[in-house]
This record gives C-alpha cells, structure tokens and sequence, in this order.
C-alpha cells in the first residue's frame, strides 16, 4: 500500500497536480509517519503549489493588464479553479463602462465610472488614472516655477507619478543654484551633479556646475606634491585660468625644493620658468643658490680628493739603496755604496715616471786581486764619501703582474766630495758625472732594478797610482732598491 501511494504521488507530481499529491502523501504519513521519501515529496509537492500560484497571478496580472473581453475570457478558460476567477467575471461584467471611461481618459469619466459602477471591478486602476491626470495638471503648472516648496510638495505628494523624477531634476537645480550663488559651492555642487545624473545641464547651472568641478579638480590638485600630476594638469589649463597662476607657481616651488647637487642647469631653468610672481621667484632662487653653492662646494672637495689621491698615487717618497762594483781594470776591484732619500713622479701605469733625490755614496778600493795582506788583514781602502743627486726617466715597457710593471730606465748621476780619508785627496776628485741604463720592475711601493753605470768624469784622479789603473773606475755594474711610503 504504501509502496502504491508513493508512485501515486510521483505520478501526480509528474503531472504538476500538487494538491492531488500532497493529499495523497498525507493519507501515507498517516500510516507510516517518519516515510523519509513521503516527506521528502511532501516538501516537492509545497514549492509546486507556490510556483503554481505565482504562475496564476501573473497570468491575472496580465489579463487584467490587457483589460480586454478575450484576455480576460482565456484567463478563466485556462484556470478555471483559480481564487482570481470571481474578480475577473466582474471586470469583464464592468468592461464596457469601464471601457468608455478609458476612452475618455479625463478626471470627470473616471469620478463618473466610479459613481455609476455597482461593481467596481477597475476601482483601483480608475483612481490610478485620476491621481496621473492630476499629477500631470499639477507638474504643468509647477514645472517652470521656482517656488523650492511648491515642487518638493509635488514630489511628496505624487512620489510613484511619471513626473517625479522631472520634478526633482527640477528641485535640484534650484537648489544647486541657491547654494552656487551664495558661495556654499559643497552644496551647490551634490545638487546640481545630482541633477545632472539624472539628465545632462544646459545653460547656467551647466556653467556653474562646470565651474565647481574645475575648483575641485584644482584644489585636489594644488594639495598635492606629485610634480607629474601637477604637470599634467597645467598642460590642460589655457594661461587664461585663473588656476593657472597659483598651480604654476606651487609646481615651481615643487621643483625648487627637489633641486640637488645632481640638478642640471635645465632643471633649475625649468623650476625658474614656472615661477610667475616675484615671490616664487625668490623663493625658487634661494633654492637655486643653496644648490649651485653646494654643488661649488662638493666640487672644490671633489677637486681637492683627487688632487689628494693623483699625487697619493703619483709622488712617491722613500729610501734608496744601491751598490756598484767595476767589471774591469788592470787590477784590484772598486765597491760603491750609496743610500738617501728618494722621490718618484708617476707609477705604474704610467707610460714614463721621472725618479730623482739626495744620496750620500761611500768609495770602496781594493789594489791587488788577492784582497788580503800578508798578514791576513783586508786590503780594502776608504777612499772617500760624496753627496750625489741622481735623475732617472723610466719607461713602462708593461705590466709584470696586475700591480706591477717592467721598465727601462735611462739615468744620470751628479755627484761632489765632500770628504776624502786621509792621504787621498790628490787622489779623489772634487766631482763626478756619470750616466746609466737600467732595467727593473716598479710596484706601488716598491722598485728593484739593475744598472750598468759609466763616468763621464771619474770619482777618482786618471792613474792615481804609480804602479796600477785600478782608481780609474770608468763603468760600473750595479743594482739598486727603493722603498715608498
């Protein structure tokens, strides 16, 4: 049984009969009353009926709408059970009075269809079309008015007429044009933008409207420190505006104030340009002025810096060290020493570099080949000391490693006696001249090289000695060392 009034009820559903369903359904829960599935079509069965009944009242909806005999006849023909069906045999009973009240279509026929009707079936739409024929009366003679009260009572009073949206179009505008002319422009401006939402402005209140637009665009703008923004809208302004001016002049102080020692002279140009009274002129000169003196300033450090670091990497001072012995001679042997101050001009990466100084040279001799007397003692003499100033110009020949370099040197050496050991001054010359070339490898601070140096004139008198040429010393090879600081 129970299975039989399930299908029943499906079968009904099916067939969009609800009530027959939902009756059905409740004669089940009787018998079996927690049916999952009964109750589960119960629920189908109540969203059908709701659906059905929106249906029907649209379907009334639009028979009356079309107010005639057929569409009001095929309404009843389709739902004949409907709770509608009573209310639309009396429209179609009350239709030809009702019909002539249409077609007449004034505030009189509609009173009279009213007064003359017993059943009243267009009550409603008849008293709808007297409060439109009088809203549309009334909106004539109030439409070109400026009386505020008299179009707001309109809009009050006939809020649902085809007229209420006109009215306060209407009622905006006068309003917007109130506040416009007694300055309260935030006012002014929700009224009339109101308005013109609804419909665009013509004639003054466009103008006005326009006006309050451009003030709060420019009072937007001018608040702001965004140069690009401010540039932009300058380029839409005629030169005309009266916001021209005071937005010129706020970009020229923008860009006063953003100058820096980086500013080229046309950006300073250009923030000079935009000034526009004597004021901003002044203002955007000091700006000027602070930067080209900072910019005077960072440069002469800048100057300073690098003269600090070319002469730091380009001058040199330090110590010396070399010695020379003679490769030749009839007999015995020469040793040379000299240490002093030393001065280099370049460095290694230059293509020259100029090495003078001061140095103090001690002159070694040695008469016999053997070195020693017969009783053991060296025969090496001290012949004298002298002061000597050596001139040397490099040429960087390339680069040894990343900080070092080979160069070859040609140098020369002017030197004087200051004192000779005892015996020798006959034999010592009171000043000497030599000339060398020389090869070796430059650091930074540090140079080692080799030499080959020849006397033009001799530390030593030609033949001092009687039996040999040993004081001669006409060349002498050598190697030298300098250290920087």
């Amino acid at each position: 049984m129970i299975k039989k009034k399930l299908a029943d009820a499906q079968r009904c559903i099916s067939n969009e009969d609800y009530l027959a369903a939902q009756n059905t359904i409740n004669s089940l829960l009787k018998i079996d009353p927690y049916n999952s599935k009964a109750k589960e079509l119960l629920e189908e069965c109540k969203n059908g009926i709701e659906k059905q009944k929106q249906k029907v009242f649209l379907a009334y909806q639009i028979a009356c709408k079309d107010g005639t005999i057929s569409a009001l006849q095929s309404f009843i023909s389709r739902y004949p059970n409907s709770e509608y069906v009573s209310e639309v045999k009396s429209r179609i009973e009350d239709y030809s009075l009702w019909q002539k009240a249409k077609e007449q279509n004034t505030i009189s026929a509609y009173n009279n269809y009213l007064s003359q009707s017993t059943i009243l079936a267009y009550k409603n739409d008849a008293e709808d079309a007297i409060t439109t024929l009088r809203s549309e009366i009334e909106w004539n003679n109030c439409k070109t008015s400026n009386d505020e009260d008299r179009i707001s009572s309109f809009v009050q009073k006939y809020s649902s007429s085809k007229y209420a949206d006109q009215a306060k179009y209407r009622l905006n505008i006068l309003k917007g044009e109130r506040y416009y002319a007694s300055n309260n422009y935030t006012l002014a401006y929700t009224y009339l933008n109101d308005a013109n939402n609804y419909q665009p402005l013509i004639g003054a209140p466009a103008a006005h409207l326009k006006a309050i637009n451009e003030k709060r665009e420019f009072e937007s703008v001018i608040s702001s420190s965004d140069v690009s923004k401010l540039k932009n809208y300058i380029s839409k302004l005629s030169i005309y505006s009266p916001f021209y001016v005071p937005t010129s002049n706020k970009l020229a102080v923008l860009l006063g104030s953003a100058l820096s020692t980086y500013s080229s002279d046309y950006s300073m140009n250009e923030a000079l340009a935009y000034a526009k009274d004597d004021d901003t002129r002044a203002t955007v000169k000091r700006y000027i002025n602070k930067v080209k003196a900072d910019k005077e300033y960072y440069e002469r450090q800048r100057k300073k810096i690098a003269r600090k670091r070319w002469w730091s990497r380009n001058f040199k001072f330090g110590i010396d060290a070399d010695f020379g012995t003679s490769i030749g001679g009839a007999s015995g042997a020469d040793m040379f020493y000299s240490t002093g101050l030393i001065f280099r001009f370049g460095n290694v990466d230059n293509l020259f570099s100029l090495v003078t100084g001061l140095k103090y040279r001690w002159f070694r001799v040695m008469p016999d080949y053997d070195g020693y007397y017969d009783n053991g003692k060296t025969e090496w003499q001290h012949f004298a000391g002298g002061l000597n100033v050596p001139l040397s110009m490099r040429f960087n020949l390339g680069k040894a490693t990343s900080n070092s370099s080979i160069y070859f040197g040609l140098g020369a050496e002017y030197g004087f006696k200051m004192f000779a050991a005892k015996g020798m001054d006959e034999i010592v010359n009171k000043n000497y001249l030599s000339i060398y070339p020389q090869l070796g490898v430059m650091w930074s601070n540090f140079e080692i090289s080799c030499y080959w140096k020849t006397y033009s004139i001799s530390p030593f008198v030609e033949y001092a000695s009687s039996n040999f040429e040993e004081y001669k010393c006409n060349s002498l090879l050598g190697m030298q060392m300098s250290v920087y600081f």
